[in-house]
């Protein structure tokens, strides 16, 4: 069998399976969310399967997550040996729901979707992994950049990553994460010698990928980055002794998102990874705050990076 017609069958293989797999979905709250989910509302779609995989029905809540395996199973994870995408070697792909197949099996451990999802999973991450193997063309993007995250004075705050290349034409990629600070508390009651208080943070943020200025992927999730200070000693010295005083730890708090899927028929985003480093949470207590009418100060310095790779497939 040449290389075309593998791909044509599997093409038809996947497209029944689908086709197979939608008409297990039986609830009208299921049909609607795939109905947002396809109109491009990915957030609201996903946001009501979350709450209905919890349902008391439980055939609700077990089409529910069957719903979500399904949706997503044309996003994949890349493993890779080293961090470098420039200098490492992606090894194979998994589907994006793979890490929560186990918690579906513990949850309904009769369910029937189960060998389905498992063969849906599975052999998704092998075709692209084939995929990404054997009809490499050429790298048309690889890079990786970073920038300062841009706080707003409403809790917003943003990153932009422009990039071009050029294959026959002119193309232009721009990568984009927008979120909103939606949670922000002291934690608990801690507090040190200098008045700092460990923090939680709580976002909501959307990635966006544009392709030419037409999308080509919305990804919208929330994130939690959450911070669990504990207290430490430190000795500081002053008017010529030194005793120990008690501090709160504070880390920078870190976001990572990687990601893999098919653009079109000519491309491929084999790799993107994008890191946002928030800066450390006690730098946002109010005291500290240098910048009364922002929710941000000036001091809280956060920074984006991101890795990212894009290929060009033989038809």
């Amino acid at each position: 069998m040449n290389k075309k017609l593998f791909v044509s069958v599997i093409f038809l293989v996947v497209t029944c399976l689908f086709s197979q797999s939608f008409s297990e979905i039986t609830f009208k709250e299921l049909t609607a969310a795939k109905q947002l989910y396809d109109s491009g509302n990915t957030e609201k779609a996903l946001s009501i399967i979350e709450v209905l995989k919890n349902d008391k029905d439980k055939k609700l809540a077990e089409q529910a997550w069957y719903l979500k395996f399904i949706l997503l199973s044309s996003q994949f994870t890349p493993v890779i040996y080293l961090t470098d995408p420039e200098t490492s070697n992606i090894s194979h792909y998994i589907t994006e729901g793979t890490g929560e197949l186990p918690k579906f099996k513990k949850k309904f451990p009769k369910s029937k979707f189960t060998p389905e999802i498992e063969k849906l999973l599975n052999e998704n991450a092998k075709n692209f992994t084939f995929t990404y193997f054997n009809y490499i063309n050429k790298p048309v993007i690889n890079f990786s950049d970073s920038c300062m995250i841009e706080y707003g004075p409403d809790s917003t705050f943003s990153v932009r990553f422009e990039n071009k290349f050029t294959d026959s034409l002119e193309h232009s990629v721009n990568i984009s994460f927008t979120g909103k600070l939606t949670r922000y508390e002291p934690y608990g009651d801690m507090k040190d010698e200098w008045g700092s208080t460990g923090l939680l943070l709580d976002t909501k943020g959307s990635l966006l990928i544009e392709l030419d200025g037409v999308i080509i992927k919305q990804l919208n999730n929330p994130v939690a980055i959450k911070q669990y200070p504990e207290y430490i000693l430190r000795k500081v010295t002053k008017y010529g002794f030194t005793q120990d005083q008690t501090f709160i730890r504070e880390d920078n708090a870190l976001y990572e998102f990687p990601i893999a899927f098919k653009v079109n028929d000519r491309y491929l985003i084999s790799y993107l990874d994008l890191k946002l480093l928030f800066g450390k949470m006690n730098e946002l207590v109010p005291y500290y705050n240098d910048d009364p009418e922002n929710t941000f100060p000036k001091n809280f310095k956060s920074k984006a990076y991101l890795s990212f790779s894009m290929i060009a497939t033989k038809n």
